[in-house]
């Protein structure tokens, strides 16, 4: 007798469960992103911080090693107060979604396993939460407003352009630092670590140094710069804004989730 696991083939055997072996506390961060845009040391530089600043575990990975330019890529990250990570593995039950670039929508299905309560970021060149909203496929709509996600938005290419001056050729990777700063803002850490905004920057300042500082102190200055206004720029969809949807779409969008496949990574090749 022959089968296959993990592979989808006529003689595949799907798994009806798929438990969650993380540890206890976990938050996760699975990102969705194009290789050249930095979010592989993003994630890293993030891990260091959760790390350094909040006293948590910390595991950053990214999916393929290094980053291909110009094809897709994941990143993971999960941090926990509860002892060490044991785990290394693709995470399917994650909290954060942050979607580096919206083409993602329509390239495999990027909420699979997220929870019930959790974030979606994306960048966006939308100039308002309406049309923000207005730009994501039904489906994702009728999944959002489900499973009370919340979600923000903000302009990463606007941001790495007016921040990145001293070595304009960085101006690409300096999308994928943003998120550090919008990551700071959506997640409870700083609230819970009873850290003022002030304490926040002066602190984060370190571990950037430790990513950047060999490229001068320009550099390190305008990334900071950039981890700032993607703290203070990134804007909330609200949940009353979201539920202004008219029930038409989301009746479509629930039939087009019923249909969506739960293949995250279905645009790999």
């Amino acid at each position: 007798k022959f089968f296959v696991l993990g592979v989808k083939h006529t003689d595949g055997i799907d798994a009806t469960l798929d438990p969650d072996v993380r540890p206890e506390n976990a938050y996760s961060m699975r990102g969705h992103s194009v290789g050249g845009f930095g979010s592989v040391t993003t994630n890293k530089v993030i891990a260091s911080v959760a790390s350094d600043l909040f006293g948590l575990y910390a595991q950053a990975f990214p999916k393929y090693g290094s980053e291909k330019k110009g094809l897709p890529t994941n990143t993971y990250l999960t941090t926990t107060t509860g002892g060490k990570i044991m785990t290394h593995s693709e995470l399917q039950q994650v909290e954060f979604v942050p979607l580096m670039d919206p083409n993602t929508w329509n390239m495999g299905n990027p909420l699979v396993g997220l929870q019930d309560g959790g974030i979606v970021f994306q960048h966006t060149d939308a100039e308002s939460p309406e049309a923000l909203w207005g730009s994501i496929p039904a489906w994702a709509k009728h999944f959002l407003l489900e499973h009370k996600i919340r979600f923000y938005g903000v302009d990463t290419i606007r941001i790495a352009r007016e921040s990145c001056k001293a070595d304009e050729s960085l101006i690409q990777r300096f999308q994928g630092i943003v998120l550090l700063g919008v990551f700071l803002r959506v997640t409870p850490y700083r609230e819970q670590a009873g850290m003022s905004e002030e304490d926040l920057f002066r602190r984060v300042e370190e571990p950037l140094r430790q990513y950047f500082g060999k490229k001068g102190e320009a550099v390190l200055r305008e990334n900071l710069q950039a981890v700032k206004k993607g703290y203070s720029e990134v804007v909330e969809v609200t949940r009353p804004l979201m539920e202004k949807t008219d029930p038409g779409e989301l009746a479509r969008g629930k039939a087009e989730w019923e249909q969506k496949g739960k293949d995250v990574n279905a645009f790999f090749i």
